[in-house]
């Protein structure tokens, strides 16, 4: 099993100019940079359908090699209850693969994207996050979208180290513990208004964050592990044993 050291580093937004005073940098209309622990990743924000067309094309064209095992990190940000209205309506989608993210503000959007309804029915693609199955289940309740096929970054990581503890694990203890990043994950951003016409820059940096480190997690967690050698004692027995193992059919 791999030796994991933890090295808890805050997730920050990369500065794209001299100015340490800003904690994000726009790259163009409604693009923002980020940075999280070592990583770069640029991240569209939009309730324009025809983007999320572009987004959806660009993806399939740079991954057209991989599609038939193309992973994506999904999620979803919903609206807060009211005393009249008690449904949380999912008011965004959050999709990542790779160093590109989207940020769709499904509650005003101008139509739905069918490119998006396509994307998300593809039963090639691996859309993954963690509760994933809820999203999922959410976006079809709200929005009639199938998410075709899931997987839940914790049962991954059960799944990977035999462990049914992980399984409990939310994202942040699973980021922190794999890819050794301390997560932010402030209440005042959590529970803000996700379908304000314009998101502030901390939910935007926030949302995409958390389909960031989705994908990144299943691709950490897709990976073999490495075996730790044991020391082995020689005596009479084990040398027998290990001698009838390397002649067992098939063991190459």
């Amino acid at each position: 099993m791999k030796t994991l050291t933890l090295s808890p580093k805050p997730a920050e937004i990369k500065p794209l100019a001299y100015n340490s005073s800003s904690s994000i940098e726009p790259l163009g209309y409604n693009i923002w940079g980020i940075n999280f622990g070592e990583d770069y990743f640029v991240t569209a924000v939009t309730s324009c359908a025809s983007d999320v067309d572009r987004w959806i094309a660009r993806t399939i064209n740079v991954h057209r090699w991989r599609l038939h095992k193309l992973v994506v990190g999904l999620d979803t940000e919903w609206c807060l209850p009211t005393e009249t209205n008690k449904h949380q309506k999912v008011a965004i989608i959050q999709l990542c693969v790779g160093q590109r993210c989207l940020v769709f503000q499904l509650c005003h959007k101008d139509r739905m994207p069918q490119s998006l309804v396509d994307f998300l029915a593809n039963d090639k693609f691996t859309f993954v996050g963690k509760g994933i199955e809820n999203d999922a289940n959410k976006l079809y309740q709200d929005y009639g979208l199938n998410v075709a096929r899931t997987m839940d970054v914790a049962d991954m990581a059960a799944a990977k180290y035999d462990d049914e503890e992980l399984k409990r694990f939310g994202l942040k203890r699973l980021v922190l513990k794999f890819l050794h990043v301390e997560m932010e994950k402030s209440k005042r951003i959590t529970l803000s208004k996700w379908d304000v016409n314009k998101l502030s820059k901390q939910q935007i940096r926030y949302a995409a964050i958390d389909a960031f480190v989705s994908f990144k997690l299943a691709i950490e967690l897709k990976k073999e592990i490495i075996a730790v050698p044991k020391p082995i004692t020689f005596d009479a027995f084990v040398s027998f044993k290990l001698d009838h193992e390397l002649t067992k059919p098939g063991i190459y």
